[in-house]
Formats: C-alpha cells, structure tokens, sequence
C-alpha cells in the first residue's frame, strides 16, 4: 500500500521524529517472502532486503528536492526486485500444487504447452517496450553478472571469459537483446544435438556474488536463495500435470515446447527487422488451478463491508485499525496472521495516545507509540478500546474468514486486555441540581432562547427533552423523521427504527445498510435488533407544544424532523455531540461520568419507581434477559408481533416524572422553535 505522503511520491514519508525522508512500502504477503536483494544507494553504504513484508530505507536527509532523486533511485530497484519476486511467487505455487499424476499427453495438450512457450517469448519482447525497466529472468541475471565484473567482485573464469563480448556500459535493450540471443542459442543447440537437458535442469535464483568457501583464494560464487524446477517441469507445474521422467511423451512436449521457442525467437527477429507480428492469445492451462486462496486483510475487509453493511463510522474504524495491522506486519492472507503478532499489535496500541494529533499522521504505529510514551501524562487508549476496536478489528475478519474458508481458529481469541475496575468511566444520571440549571438557567430554555448555529436549533431544545422523558440515546433522537411521529388509539409514539423499516408490520428489520441516492438524506441506524420499538409520546412534551412542533415540520414539508442537523460519516448527531458536550460542561455539569447518555439513566431511574422491569425492556431497546419476570430470552418469540399493546406501554411510561422539577414555563419557550 502506497503509505499517505505529502510530496505525491508513492511510498516517500517522512519520519517527523528523525527529521528526515524515508522510502516506506508495504509489500503484498504473497510475494514479500520473495523479494530479496541488494539495495544500492549512492549517497551511503548498500541496503538488502530480505524478505520482510515491509521496506523501510532512510533517505537520510530532510530536503524533499534530495529525497526526491534518492527515492527515484530506489524505487526503480524495488520495482525490479518486485517484479523478480512475483515470477518467482508464481512458480512457487505452481510448484507446490497438487498436480494431477498422467501417463501420455494429447496432441492438443502438447500444443497448448507449446503455445504458452511462443507466447511468453513474444510477450517478454512486449514489455521491454512497454516497461522500460523490463527485463527477464535471463536478463536480470545478465544484468547482474556485469555490474559484478565492473566492482571486480567476479573472478569465475568461465564466466568471465563468456561477459568478454559485452561492454561495460550495456543499455537495458542491448541487456534485453543479449539474454534472448543467449536464450535462442541454448535452444538452437538443444535441437541440434537432441538433448533436452537444459530445458529440464533445475536452475537457481541468485542473490548476490560471495566468496566461494571451498575454492581457491579470490574464488567467488552465487549465493542462492531459490532454487526453482526446469523450464518444463515448471510449464507442467503451471498446467497441473505431472509426467514421469525420461518418458517418451515427455521427450515429445520438450520438442514441441523447443520448436515453439525457436518460432518465438524469430517472430521477435523478424519484429526487429520491421515486420508487424502480433503476439497470440496465451492459451488457458490444461488443469487451471482451483485453489480458493484466503484473502488478505483487505481483501476480508470488503467481504465484510458487502456481508455485513456496516454503517461508514464502522467501516472507517475497521479500516483505521487493520491499516495499523498492516503496517507492522503486511497484509497478510487472513489464514497467516500469528498470535505472536496479534500480541505485539494489541501491545504496540496500549501505548497509543487517546487523542491522536494531526501531527503523528503518516507516522508508523511504532513511532506514535514511542511518541506517546515519552509523554506520560498523556492519557492512553483504554483497554476496552484495544480489546474493542484494535483486536475486535482483526478478530472480526478472522472470524469471517473462518466462516468463509472453514479455518481452524483465530488468533485473537483470549488475548483481550485484562479490564480493571478503573477502567471503565461510570455513566451517572443528572441530578435534580443538574436538570435545573439546564431546563431553567441555559440559554436554550431562557425567554428568548439563544442558540448556536453548532446546536442545531429546535434540535437544542428538544433532543435533551427527548432522551429525558423517553429514555431515546442520542443518535436516535437525532435521526427521527417526521414519519416516525405515530398514533395509534388515540396515543402518539415515537416509531424508533431504521429507514429500511418502511413498514411496521416486516421489512429488513435490523437493516444497518447504506441508502444511496435521495435515501441517503434519510439514512438512519440502529444500535441493536433490539433497538427498534415503539415508544409512546410523555405527556409533558405534549404539554410542551411538541406534536405542533411536529405538525409544522409536516406543513412545512420538511421529512426529517430536525433537517439543521447534518450526516458526518453516517451519524446525525456526530457534530452536534460536540455542541453538547460543550454546553452540557459550562452550563450544567463538567463531571466526565456525566454525558448525554446521562439521560437515558435518568430515565430508567424514574422508571424503577413502579414500571415492570419487561416494560422498561421494552421502552428502552435492550434485548430481553434471562431472568426478567421469570421469561428467559426467547430471540424467535421476540422476533415476531409487535411486542406490548401501545396503550399498556403508555400506561407504564407516564409513570414516570422528576418532582420538583417543573417544566410548565418552557411551553412559551418552545414556540420559538419552527
């Protein structure tokens, strides 16, 4: 993944700790393993890669015009590793298929074979046109071979006496050009004298030249890091097929697949000389491989998003902390992720800060935590954060996965931090004092009231009274829409519920998904199944004024109930919170156990002073619990009907009231609000 930057270099970061540039690049898991090799950089000593699934090179200076022509002489070589490693990715698993045991070859199947050989021929001459970096196997090993001969770090006789024709200053075409003359003259003389060795050989990928331990002084070799199959058994690997050796049928496919080559070979003469030669379709292999390869994180994490239609908050959170993931340890398949990096990731985030400032963005998860520790006042994201989000992340694409692609386990399970009484922040409701300095001393509810343009008008004075006298949480009361304003027998309800609920009676109950076009101005979201209810109207918003409140909004035309507030990321009350927090800490009260959701406390509070506990269920929107009135939870009972008659949950909600707190006075106050 190209990591955020500043300068519109892919992969050039800057590491605000060190005060300089860095080239920082996540590689794909696949072939990360295979990317191996030297690193040369002109300005200090050479850098190798060894199969990490991260690159991180220091650039070593703070200048971006400097950083910018050292990234361009990196890049290039990391690209040119990249492209080595993802041939030798693919033939790696090609390698390790199941491969289907045959005793004879039709002669359409030998042509097939015979077909890809000409093909890639043609198509390596494409690229090099294409890509000016291109170079083959063959190429890139001629390639390397030369550069050795000019640092004098070659010293093999043979090889030495074989790079006499090439010149020191070789272009990367005349590099190109040598390796499909030496490739065409290997081919030729295998034809020649009928000997299919070298096609069935077993070639090594070399890494670098070291000196070689049992030859004599200055001797040198390569050191290899891969050896890889023949040029045939690999072509038999890539079609799923496995011959017997020394075979007759074999002999034939190593005839075939050396003529198609010699054809290739002059059809990319012949384009040299001018002729327009298109290269053919590559023909499918015989047996396609059939694996189903798990996804990566990313990848499970768009299987997630369309499984599951998550709201966007929950997207963008999932998203945050598996990047974080990724970043440390790659994008790994979903079936390769260890506990011991599960355990370092889940470490690494209990050192995070709660509040992460713009000026750690494009910083590794390892330096905002170094970061954070050298302040330690600085208050640290909360276990249940860590277990929730951080671990809760990874764990929940895992366990997809799991689903999905029937893995044994998941390596989060059991690692969650441990949480102390301490940590978690009691909600408490408001009291009497509290409610008082709100409803009879704030701006909101003086005569004339004063509002910001944050608190969203008619949205200030109501959603409080809301969450007061129905017990609604916050986003709820928010999302209402004109429509949701009911009656039935004469009572008037809330019908709390998502947008995809367009009917009562069924529908997508519990739909969290995303509306499109028009929809989205109406997109709506549920905590919980349980969540969706039907809520009677309190008396004292009525004596309020708050059904005329309501009938305006209808005259009006307006389909959301507050239309002043706006959708962040899914959520209507995301910046209006905000708003309140502020207000809620200079005008009723600062203590951090009391925030909106305080209350909703207070609601159940009240109720408790007569309300049966499966009604308070009920009126609130938590699931029923084992043991309420003696009924167990039953999700499929509960499922069905709509649940207790309106005028039995009226009956039970105006039971509820705060003495000596009268609201009698904000009746005046509220017609101000159109």
């Amino acid at each position: 993944m190209a990591r955020k930057t500043s300068s519109g270099l892919r992969f050039l970061v800057f590491r605000k700790d060190a005060g300089k540039y860095a080239y920082w690049r996540v590689l794909d898991a696949a072939i990360a393993p295979f990317v191996r090799g030297e690193i040369r950089r002109s300005w200090a000593a050479a850098s190798r890669l060894s199969g990490k699934p991260i690159v991180k090179l220091s650039l070593q200076t703070g200048d971006l015009a400097t950083a910018g022509d050292r990234w361009s002489e990196v890049h290039a070589q990391v690209e040119a590793l990249i492209r080595d490693a993802t041939r030798t990715a693919k033939r790696d698993r090609e390698a390790k298929r199941t491969l289907e045991e045959v005793r004879t070859l039709s002669s359409e199947q030998i042509a097939t074979i015979a077909g890809q050989a000409r093909h890639d021929i043609l198509a390596d001459h494409d690229a090099g046109w294409t890509d000016p970096d291109h170079l083959s196997a063959t190429a890139r090993g001629l390639q390397r071979a030369l550069q050795a001969r000019r640092e004098h770090k070659l010293r093999i006789p043979w090889m030495l006496e074989f790079l006499r024709s090439f010149p020191d200053d070789l272009s990367l075409d005349g590099v190109r050009a040598a390796a499909r003359e030496m490739d065409a003259r290997t081919n030729a003389d295998m034809l020649e004298t009928k000997s299919t060795l070298p096609l069935d050989r077993p070639t090594a990928v070399v890494e670098e030249l070291i000196a070689d331990p049992n030859g004599p002084p200055g001797a040198m070799m390569w050191k290899p890091f891969a050896e890889l199959p023949g040029e045939l058994t690999q072509r038999l690997n890539e079609n799923g097929v496995e011959l017997p050796e020394d075979s007759d049928v074999r002999r034939a496919l190593a005839l075939a697949v050396l003529r198609a080559k010699e054809a290739g070979h002059k059809d990319v003469a012949a384009r040299e000389a001018g002729e327009s030669i298109e290269t053919p379709p590559r023909t499918a292999p015989i047996n396609a491989a059939d694996d189903d390869p798990v996804p990566t994180l990313r990848g499970m994490h768009k299987l997630w998003i369309d499984r599951n239609h998550p709201g966007q908050k929950a997207i963008d959170d999932n998203r945050l902390y598996i990047e974080r993931f990724i970043v440390m340890h790659g994008d790994l398949p979903a079936d390769k992720i260890k506990r011991k990096q599960v355990r370092a990731y889940r470490d690494l985030l209990a050192k995070f800060p709660r509040a992460q400032p713009h000026e750690l963005d494009g910083m590794t998860p390892e330096d905002i935590a170094a970061w954070a520790e050298a302040r330690p006042d600085l208050p640290k994201l909360t276990p249940m954060t860590v277990n929730a989000k951080g671990l809760g992340a990874i764990s929940t694409l895992i366990d997809l996965a799991i689903k999905e692609y029937d893995l044994e386990g998941n390596p989060c399970t059991g690692l969650q931090l441990p949480i102390e009484s301490g940590d978690r922040t009691k909600r408490m409701p408001f009291s009497l004092t509290d409610l008082k300095r709100l409803f009879l001393e704030s701006p909101t509810y003086r005569n004339p009231p004063k509002v910001s343009a944050a608190g969203g008008g008619a949205a200030a004075f109501w959603i409080p009274l809301i969450g007061l006298f129905e017990g609604a949480r916050l986003e709820e009361a928010g999302q209402l829409l004109v429509e949701d304003v009911k009656i039935e027998g004469g009572i008037p309800y809330f019908y709390i519920t998502t947008i995809d609920d367009v009917d009562e009676n069924g529908g997508n109950s519990g739909s969290r998904k995303q509306a499109k076009g028009p929809r989205a101005a109406l997109e709506k979201t549920l905590k919980s199944l349980a969540s969706k209810r039907r809520v009677p109207i309190h008396r004292v918003l009525i004596e309020l004024g708050f059904l005329d409140f309501v009938a305006r909004r209808r005259a009006a035309g307006d389909r959301r109930l507050f239309p002043e507030l706006k959708s962040y990321r899914g959520r209507w009350t995301k910046n209006w919170s905000r708003w309140w927090a502020r207000y809620q800490d200079k005008y009723v009260s600062d203590a951090p156990e009391k925030v909106f959701h305080s209350f909703r406390n207070t609601f159940i509070d009240a109720m408790r002073a007569g309300v049966p506990l499966e009604i308070q269920i009920a009126l609130v929107g938590h699931a029923a619990a084992e043991g309420a009135k003696g009924r167990a939870k039953n999700d499929t009972i509960d499922r069905y009907g709509r649940g207790y008659p309106i005028a039995v949950l009226n009956e039970e909600l105006q039971k509820v009231a705060y003495d000596d707190l009268d609201l009698s006075h904000l009746a005046a106050i509220a017609k101000f609000f159109d």
